[in-house]
């Protein structure tokens, strides 16, 4: 019996400090195992079933992973979460900081409890499989969606929340990024593409910014919220 019990014990070292992690910590560990990692029981331990069919659908259609967002083997070193409000989290990650192609990865995710244990429950993708942009483009909405308080408080947003990009300030680079993406009926925000030629770590600062941002008022059609897509400029520099 004392021999079963170091074994269990051996086996699960973390099971007693997992149920008393915070969701930071929580993430942070998920991703720092994960990259070394990558089965099927260990995606079953810590998704939910629901986030596991829904990342795999999403995963076959851009074929890639999307619960990393990478094709090499990023530095967990750098890995950052930080909360955005009610379960959801930004997790990032910079890669090559200070060279040409520095960039940088922001990763939205919801987690959840359940009996006594962190699950990750949604993990958005790059790009929704959910949503047609082509259906939304044929269908313009009568009122356009709009930043909570408007262009003003959308530039203050910005301000406060870029984070230096050392690459390009080195090397006075200022181009301004575009970014297309959609918000939905909902207000949230979904499938972020910079539309104009940048310096890949400027691109990704401007991406990493709109999807961690708040709620927006979403458009509206026949009195009802619709999904659209967004075109803005995003300031990094």
């Amino acid at each position: 019996m004392k021999n079963l019990l170091f074994i269990l014990m051996l086996a699960f070292p973390f099971a007693g400090y997992a149920q008393n992690m915070t969701q930071e910590e929580f993430l942070r560990n998920f991703y720092t195992r994960y990259v070394s990692n990558q089965d099927v029981q260990y995606l079953e331990n810590h998704l939910t079933k629901g986030c596991i069919r829904y990342i795999r659908k999403a995963s076959a259609l851009t074929n890639g992973d999307e619960i990393v967002r990478a094709q090499d083997q990023i530095d967990t070193r750098m890995l950052q979460v930080s909360s955005v409000g009610k379960g959801w989290y930004l997790v990032s990650y910079n890669g090559n900081q200070g060279q040409e192609f520095e960039y940088s990865n922001a990763i939205p995710v919801k987690v959840i409890r359940v009996h006594d244990k962190w699950l990750i429950d949604s993990i958005i993708p790059a790009d929704d499989p959910d949503i047609n942009e082509r259906k939304i483009e044929k269908v313009p909405p009568q009122v356009k969606a709009k930043f909570q308080g408007g262009d003003r408080k959308y530039d203050e947003y910005i301000h406060k929340n870029r984070r230096p990009v050392r690459w390009a300030e080195e090397h006075g680079i200022t181009t301004v990024p575009v970014v297309k993406f959609i918000i939905t009926k909902n207000g949230e925000v979904r499938n972020v593409e910079v539309m104009n030629e940048v310096a890949p770590s400027i691109a990704s600062e401007a991406c990493r910014l709109i999807w961690s941002m708040p709620r927006w008022k979403p458009a509206r059609r026949d009195g009802k919220c619709v999904d659209s897509i967004v075109y803005r400029a995003v300031p990094v520099l």
